[in-house]
């Protein structure tokens, strides 16, 4: 079932054939002193520059540091959600909302300062995305999208159905879903943005499996991880899921040592 494929054909880790887009692109680093007084590693990506499996690498690295390590951003937007997540259990906080079987009434502006805020945690460039937030309502088990509107970002989230992970500390059953399923957009939306879409290696490591390939998967891996260690939660972006859902459509196959960097479980 699993295809060892040759890494420097399909993947082109950093040898790909030289695309002009992005072949001479390097992710430049700005040292800056964040409030701890320690030095972050600022990433300053470039729109659609840059190769996608180094692209991951980046997000991987900079997801292994320490909270310490982080921008002020970052460490801004991890306090705000930790008091989110553990502190502000009103009726009217907008994570308690999330667990309302009609989700709608949650103003287009809260989803939207809360997405940002997932943005801000979790990615490692400075620079802002702009995001357009859209309910939709459907009485199936389509979940949520990510993609260009106008310029800018939009996720689009079911109001009526969301996926039903264990509920974990101060947080319900339908508000880890939700919260789950705004991550899994958010890395959609991070890819769609700095990724260079014209290398010979795009389709292989970011088309396969509807998105959810090698690229996807080794960012969302970490985004969970880097919940765990910020917001002391254990949230899924159903990665698992995503790839059985899309198998037919999940060429190449990711070698063992490839799939072992993805850690998948079934949620």
């Amino acid at each position: 079932m699993v295809e060892e494929f040759d890494r420097n054909v399909i993947c082109q880790y950093a040898a790909h054939p030289k695309c002009p887009n992005c072949y001479h692109t390097r992710v430049r680093k700005t040292r800056k002193r964040n409030d701890y007084g320690f030095v972050a590693s600022v990433r300053n990506l470039t729109r659609g520059a840059h190769e996608a499996l180094n692209l991951s690498e980046e997000v991987v690295e900079s997801l292994r540091l320490s909270l310490q390590r982080a921008t002020t951003a970052e460490i801004y937007a991890t306090n705000v959600l930790n008091l989110y997540v553990h502190y502000d259990l009103r009726p009217e906080s907008i994570l308690q909302r999330l667990d309302q079987p009609d989700t709608g009434s949650i103003s287009v502006c809260d989803m939207e300062n809360l997405l940002r805020l997932l943005y801000n945690v979790f990615s490692p460039s400075p620079d802002q995305m702009v995001f357009k937030f859209e309910w939709v309502y459907r009485e199936h088990s389509w979940f949520g999208s990510c993609g260009p509107y106008n310029g800018v970002t939009q996720i689009r989230m079911n109001s009526l159905s969301c996926r039903q992970p264990a509920a974990y500390g101060n947080l319900s059953s339908g508000a880890m879903g939700r919260l789950g399923t705004l991550l899994h957009e958010l890395v959609h939306a991070f890819i769609h943005k700095y990724a260079c879409n014209r290398c010979s290696a795009h389709y292989g490591n970011v088309k396969t499996a509807a998105g959810h390939g090698h690229v996807w998967q080794r960012i969302a891996n970490w985004v969970e991880h880097a919940a765990q260690e910020a917001l002391k939660s254990l949230v899924s972006l159903a990665r698992f899921e995503a790839i059985q859902f899309h198998w037919e459509n999940m060429k190449p196959f990711p070698n063992p040592a490839e799939a072992r960097l993805w850690e998948l479980r079934d949620d």
